[in-house]
């Protein structure tokens, strides 16, 4: 083994090692979601209903988490390892290697992408409803950008499954992941109002 890795050059060495470590943390992933320890990314994208009158500041910030996620961006350097290693092989120069390994990446991580939204209206149209986890305490997955800044991702408990929903705050300051937080409100069907927890 030690002598297959030391023959390579530099180049194929980089694309193997993204290759290798990309394709293990999916498996990992797919281990931990056949357990049921791993909610579904929350895609943006997803119709959201009218927000409500009092709630205007929020509203912008309903839909989502947007196309990028830990799931997609795996997903990413799964196609663009695997296909650079398969060009500089076949005998291209790393510049072309890069470039189609680049448009491969990002067809993969546009697929999971689709995928992920597919998934997600369905878990929204099926038994679990996520105005069930007002009240509960979740943990901050993705940091929260402090009122009026955008979403993060919580990780929360509905009807006994683990799930990972977006999340804004009406706090003046951003709240950093691991951080424990309360759920206030669900608004637009589906993300959460947090507040940080005072126990």
């Amino acid at each position: 083994m030690a002598e297959w890795w030391n023959a390579l050059d530099s180049s194929l060495q980089i694309f193997y090692l993204i290759a290798f470590g990309s394709t293990g943390i999916l498996c990992i992933q797919l281990v931990m979601n056949l357990l049921g320890v791993a909610g579904h990314d929350v895609i943006e994208g997803t119709d959201a209903p009218e927000m409500p009158s009092e709630t205007p500041d929020l509203a912008e910030h309903a839909s989502g988490l947007g196309i990028l996620s830990f799931r997609t961006l795996t997903a990413f350097f799964v196609g663009f390892g695997w296909t650079g290693v398969t060009m500089l092989k076949a005998g291209n120069s790393i510049e072309v290697a890069s470039a189609v390994a680049m448009v491969v990446g990002f067809i993969f991580l546009y697929s999971v992408f689709m995928v992920m939204k597919a998934i997600f209206g369905l878990s929204e149209s099926g038994n679990v409803n996520p105005a069930n986890a007002q009240g509960k305490i979740a943990t901050v997955y993705t940091t929260i950008p402090k009122k009026g800044d955008g979403s993060g991702q919580i990780q929360v408990i509905i009807q006994s499954r683990s799930r990972e929903m977006p999340a804004i705050t009406e706090e003046e300051e951003p709240i950093k992941p691991g951080t424990p937080v309360e759920v206030v409100k669900v608004i637009s069907g589906n993300t959460m109002v947090v507040r940080r927890t005072t126990g």
